[in-house]
């Protein structure tokens, strides 16, 4: 009793705790914040303990004009909230000399011989002018808090003297940007050129955002004898690299899109996973993601990875790696942000959910199964274990010229030897694409893969099976595999079962006709399930090898199912058994 009279005492402890830390900053950091409803003041970064409730929160600081935020408190153990300062300004106070001079500071002005002003944080142009004196012209930089205090002393024009050149001061915005005058690249922010004979000049700058986008711009001034110009240089118009080729952003676009859609493949699937931390750490170990992607990725294909604070999607849009395609995957990698120019096309989409060690494996694998209904192969190291008992290391799988292009993908184990083609190798998975060819081809390995799928974008003739009903113990019903419109000879049927009746894992058998005399009566394009003995979940595989009406060569093609079996029984004949086939 005395433990539990504890645990009784910290909950009512705990409970009891009703106000929050609120931890409280400034932007940018070096103010302070004022509660309102409190009257307290708190220094950036410090906190203060609120009950739960609306409470307005007001920043100062030196050299701004700070701002005020209305916010609720949540009743939690600690919560943070952000005030912006609001503009930044400085006072300003400028004397000329002689007092007659006229005072310019941007839209300030005119006055003669002194101004004083509040000025915002920033660059502001300064002018002060008199007849009979060279005018001084320069940028003012106010930062925030800065009291900027000046006396300008104008230089008087000797009568006598007639200016033959004139001078500009380039500032570009923004003032990172470089500074291109005549060919030559005179550097990042301001520059100054002087000499300049009278006459009209053209002036450069360019900011380069990374190694596929930039902004660019381009101003003419006209310089006269005596003048001292300041000119702004607005780099503002969006680049993007096309090809090896700067293009404006609009028409880098375009033509991006234009050879999109003519790369892209016919049926492209988005393959996405939720919940993906786990798998976002095992992908950012790896060194080959972006290469594996570009190899087994089809143009229009995507993977898809969302965490509970990011997401992240990699597309394929060209057949060669692309400068967005690696920052997309470099994005990942590094747990940074990449946004797409191009908004999503119509494609069809896979959820998958994280299977632990492989990732890479988990999206690819679902991807490629998702293309294929029926897969001429998809077996699992158990199946395949038990259907190349009289080979243990080799795989057969039968394919015609219609068939297409084939793709092959092996997980696990050493990259097996094909017959034809070759297999790329990305950690612990194979992969590779076949020409079209006819004859079959084979797979030989030392050590036992995990799984094997060689699909065809071809559909084959097998019909859609969809969800099989339930069954009864004695219940037996014929499931008929080959389009009835199919105009096609099946030669071999290969069954894999597994389910509360199969001992020691998957069972495996092959009819085959012409092996005996009475194979006439097997029917090859269907198979029954049931009865059975015990209740449960059930799985079945068939692989049908068949040769189509004008074709010398067979080709093969796999359907799955698993459906339950009640134990209830049922009196009669059903209506759905139809035949047996053994």
């Amino acid at each position: 009793m005395k433990g539990w009279a504890t645990i009784f005492i910290l909950l009512l402890l705990t409970g009891c705790a009703t106000s929050t830390t609120v931890s409280l900053h400034t932007d940018p950091p070096g103010g302070q914040v004022r509660i309102s409803e409190t009257g307290e003041v708190v220094a950036h970064g410090g906190s203060v303990d609120l009950e739960p409730g609306w409470y307005r929160f007001s920043s100062e600081a030196e050299g701004y004009r700070g701002d005020t935020l209305r916010r609720e408190i949540p009743r939690s153990s600690d919560h943070r909230i952000t005030v912006p300062l609001g503009m930044g300004f400085a006072a300003v106070e400028i004397r000329a000399l002689p007092e007659e001079a006229t005072i310019e500071i941007g839209d300030e002005g005119p006055a003669q011989g002194r101004i004083r002003t509040e000025l915002s944080a920033g660059r502001h142009t300064l002018e002060v002018s008199l007849e009979g004196y060279r005018t001084h012209r320069e940028l003012l930089h106010i930062e925030p808090g800065r009291e900027v205090s000046r006396s300008i002393e104008l230089e008087a024009v000797p009568v006598a003297e007639e200016p033959s050149h004139g001078r500009a001061t380039v500032t570009p915005e923004p003032e990172s940007a470089r500074v291109f005058f005549q060919g030559r690249d005179l550097g990042v922010g301001s520059q100054e050129l002087e000499p300049l004979t009278p006459g009209t000049y053209s002036v450069a700058g360019v900011r380069l955002i990374n190694n596929r986008q930039r902004l660019t711009g381009a101003v003419d001034f006209t310089i006269e004898a005596g003048d001292e110009r300041v000119v702004a240089l607005r780099v503002n118009r969006r680049e993007r690299r096309f090809e090896g080729e700067w293009l404006s952003e609009v028409e880098a676009l375009r033509r991006e899109q234009r050879r999109y859609r003519q790369q892209r493949s016919e049926r492209p699937f988005a393959v996405q996973m939720e919940d993906a931390e786990a798998a976002v750490e095992l992908l950012r170990e790896r060194d080959d993601l972006g290469e594996a992607l570009m190899a087994m990725l089809r143009v229009g294909d995507r993977v898809t990875l969302k965490t509970a604070d990011e997401t992240w999607q990699i597309w394929k849009r060209h057949r060669e790696q692309t400068a967005d395609f690696a920052a997309a995957v470099a994005a990942l990698q590094r747990g940074g942000t990449y946004a797409s120019p191009w908004a999503d096309d119509s494609v069809e989409i896979v959820q998958v959910e994280d299977s632990g060690a492989d990732p890479l494996a988990t999206l690819v694998l679902a991807l490629h199964r998702a293309r294929a209904p029926n897969p001429l192969l998809d077996l699992h190291a158990d199946q395949f274990a038990e259907s190349a008992k009289a080979a243990q290391d080799r795989l057969r799988v039968a394919r015609n010229r219609a068939d297409g292009q084939l793709t092959v993908l092996v997980h696990g184990g050493e990259a097996p030897a094909l017959s034809e083609g070759t297999l790329r190798t990305f950690g612990d998975l194979h992969f590779a694409t076949l020409a079209p060819g006819r004859g079959a081809i084979e797979l030989n390995w030392e050590q036992r893969p995990e799984r094997v799928l060689v699909i065809s974008d071809r559909p084959g003739l097998l019909r859609p099976i969809g969800e099989v009903e339930p069954l009864l113990l004695e219940q037996r019903r014929w499931l008929s595999f080959l389009n009835p419109r199919a105009a096609a000879t099946v030669t071999t049927l290969q069954r894999f079962a597994y389910g509360p009746e199969v001992e020691g894992g998957w069972s495996h058998r092959v009819l085959r006709k012409g092996e005996n005399p009475l194979d006439f009566q097997l029917d090859l394009t269907g198979d029954a399930i049931g009865p059975h003995k015990k209740p449960g979940l059930y799985q079945r595989a068939w692989i049908l090898e068949y040769k189509e009406e004008g074709e010398v060569t067979p080709t093969q093609r796999q359907v799955q199912i698993q459906y339950r079996v009640h134990s209830d029984a049922e009196d009669g004949v059903l209506d759905d058994f139809l035949r047996r086939i053994e």
